[in-house]
């Protein structure tokens, strides 16, 4: 199945911190296939993704796995 994600960072300077491995996660989910695009937001204020998982809870999983969803 294919999912189309809605992420957003509404404190910008609280997830600084968490930002490096949050694009670390983004480029390892990426090369393993899992996540098959994304992008940011122009204002900084998140992005949206397209990832591929067998179903709605291994996609939820997958999210919550994000460094920044803490």
């Amino acid at each position: 199945m294919k999912f189309l994600a809605d992420i957003r960072i509404p404190d910008r300077k609280a997830a600084e911190p968490f930002l490096k491995d949050h694009l670390a996660y983004l480029n390892a989910h990426f090369d393993s296939g899992d996540f098959l695009m994304f992008a940011a937001y122009a204002n900084g204020e998140g992005g949206m993704l397209i990832a591929r998982a067998d179903s709605r809870e291994a996609m939820d999983a997958l999210l919550a796995a994000d460094p920044l969803h803490s």
